[in-house]
């Protein structure tokens, strides 16, 4: 399976990698950004940078915590036997 993904205005992807990869085998490609795609991505990777790593620093959080991982690997269990789950945020598993 090929997926495709888009980088936006703000340097971002056009879905969260939990979206585009869970549960799936793929296959990705990177290609050259032309120099005002770098431009840009340069501009809007500054003003987005702290708010990036908060995300991370949350999603490290989340999956440190011992009964999220049990949770999370629950989730991963019975979406293998195609008893799926549909999540919009990887956070909702948490809850």
């Amino acid at each position: 399976m090929i997926l495709h993904a888009e980088i936006n205005q703000y340097g971002r992807l056009n879905a969260t990698i939990q979206k585009l990869l869970w549960g799936k085998r793929v296959i990705i490609s990177i290609a050259e950004e032309t120099d005002s795609k770098s431009s840009n991505r340069d501009n809007s990777a500054a003003q987005s940078q702290s708010q990036s790593k908060r995300e991370y620093d949350e999603t490290t959080y989340l999956l440190s915590s011992p009964a999220n991982e049990r949770r999370l690997e629950q989730a991963r269990k019975e979406f293998e036997k195609d008893q799926w789950i549909e999540v919009e945020d990887l956070d909702e598993l948490f809850k």
